[in-house]
């Protein structure tokens, strides 16, 4: 799972549909799982890796999201784990689009006498 820094982040259900460019001019559609998301990232389970640094789009509840593609983990037998990190400065709000499922998690917890930036 990717690093949020000091974003809250929330763990999600929500099917959506995928686009990518498999090669060149060929955009693939696939199905796939919104399973968290932050103000700058979001992270998908897919049954396909895509590589670092492709653009990928998602529709969701008809809205379109892109972005690029961070990494990806492979969990056996769930499939892949897509980390992505949203483009054109886009920040997602809960108030623009909520999950249907959604549980607000803690930010991750700041190292003694760090101060927020």
């Amino acid at each position: 799972m990717p690093d949020h820094g000091d974003q809250w982040r929330y763990l999600c259900s929500e099917l959506v549909t995928v686009y990518y460019e498999s090669a060149p001019g060929a955009i693939r559609q696939l199905a796939g799982n919104l399973e968290e998301i932050s103000s700058e990232t979001a992270v998908l389970l897919l049954d396909t890796s895509v590589r670092r640094g492709h653009a990928l789009s998602f529709l969701a509840q008809n809205r379109e999201f892109r972005s690029v593609v961070d990494s990806w983990v492979y969990e056996p037998p769930l499939g892949y784990f897509v980390s992505v990190r949203f483009s054109g400065g886009y920040q997602w709000r809960e108030e623009d689009f909520r999950p249907e499922h959604l549980l607000k998690v803690a930010r991750p917890a700041r190292a003694k006498g760090q101060e927020a930036s």
